[in-house]
């Protein structure tokens, strides 16, 4: 049996913390002896990965109550130096265990703390999950790129969770000889299961639903400004978003001053989101930038019609308008795609159809396996 490490900052409410929740629920457990370490012991999905593998963390969930103020000092000490020290300490500090694989499994911190391993005999896998040229985030946690590019050249393997990303990885980097493409595991039974949930909210008229932080990078104001030029021009509908961050108090503000408080509703977070999915008419996708959209990705197992910009994948994921609807990545291109499917219900219903035939193409065995195979190559 291997050994297997996943190393991740934390499980919070995003895409890849959402799909490596549910490969370690569905990988072959008489195969692999699974462990998630996150630096953070906090996210929604802690409990359903403790319940599926071995799960430990560097730091515990911060403590913010008064009464803990000298505790919150001293975490917040702790956190800088994680992040200050030299990767190659901050792994012999942590990673005490030895393990068969080593997974980063997002770009970055981890990446190069495994990066630093003292493990010579462990296989080392890469996930990159978003594009690294339009999604540069990761470059902040190296000094330079050489420094970035020497870390990726420690991995045996470089997963990239589309072709696009994987383009683009080998445009900025130049290691396509370890680079290769690894789509995302999607639990669609869960999904399905999962959207038959009853949820207290009512449609009245045509909805379109959205899910994902409230980041510049989900492009949700852009998405606001569609909103009210639809409403000007005498569009009836509502758009549901779902999600929370930082941008939260700019949307609201512009919701507000608007006056788009009757179409637009900011729904917060939901551990599950299918049943919105479900019930609406429309999933958009306004990202600037994206890796693979897993959140499209599920709207297309629950046979909804996909309205997206053309960022990472989505190509890939609806092809060439084949299976929904994808629009230049700009503004005026979104509005003019969401403007014709509201006035057309007939071209409504024919992505829905093709929708509803794509959904039958995701089964989660078939990539478990494809990983399986991966971890098992050294």
């Amino acid at each position: 049996m291997k050994k297997v490490l996943f190393l991740i900052e934390s499980l919070s409410g995003g895409g890849a913390e959402r799909v490596l929740t549910d490969l370690v629920k569905n990988i072959d457990k008489s195969k692999f002896d699974v462990t998630v370490t996150t630096v953070v012991d906090t996210g929604v999905y802690v409990g359903e990965v403790k319940k599926a593998c071995s799960y430990n963390s560097f730091l515990p969930a911060q403590c913010c109550t008064a009464s803990g103020m000298l505790k919150q000092l001293l975490y917040n000490f702790k956190y800088k130096l994680i992040y200050t020290f030299p990767a190659s300490i901050v792994y012999r500090c942590f990673i005490r265990d030895k393990y068969d694989v080593e997974v980063a499994f997002v770009e970055g911190f981890v990446t190069k703390v495994i990066a630093a391993s003292n493990n010579k005999k462990s296989l080392k896998l890469a996930w990159v999950h978003v594009d690294p040229i339009n999604r540069d985030y990761a470059d902040h946690y190296f000094s330079s790129y050489q420094q970035h590019v020497n870390a990726y050249n420690k991995f045996d393997k470089i997963l990239c969770v589309s072709k696009d990303v994987a383009d683009a990885f080998n445009q900025k980097f130049k290691l396509k000889e370890k680079a290769l493409v690894q789509y995302n595991p999607i639990d669609r039974e869960a999904i399905l299961q999962k959207a038959t949930e009853k949820i207290d909210i009512k449609k009245d008229k045509v909805t379109l639903v959205t899910v994902g932080r409230l980041t510049e990078q989900k492009g949700y104001d852009r998405l606001l400004k569609i909103c009210k030029r639809l409403k000007d021009n005498g569009f009836d509908f509502k758009l549901w978003i779902l999600g929370e961050g930082e941008q939260r108090s700019s949307l609201e503000s512009y919701i507000k001053e608007n006056k788009l408080d009757e179409i637009v509703k900011l729904l917060g977070f939901h551990s599950n989101p299918y049943p919105y999915i479900k019930m609406a008419d429309i999933f958009v996708c306004s990202s600037r930038t994206e890796g693979f959209s897993t959140v499209a990705t599920e709207a297309i197992i629950l046979g909804k019609p996909v309205v997206a910009t053309d960022c990472a994948g989505m190509r890939e994921l609806l092809g060439e308008n084949e299976h929904g609807i994808v629009v230049e990545n700009n503004c005026e291109a979104l509005y003019k795609a969401l403007k014709e499917v509201l006035s057309d219900k007939d071209i409504l219903k024919k992505i829905e159809c093709k929708a509803k035939n794509r959904s039958k193409y995701f089964n989660i065995n078939t990539n478990i396996k494809k990983i399986e195979d991966i971890l098992e190559s050294n």
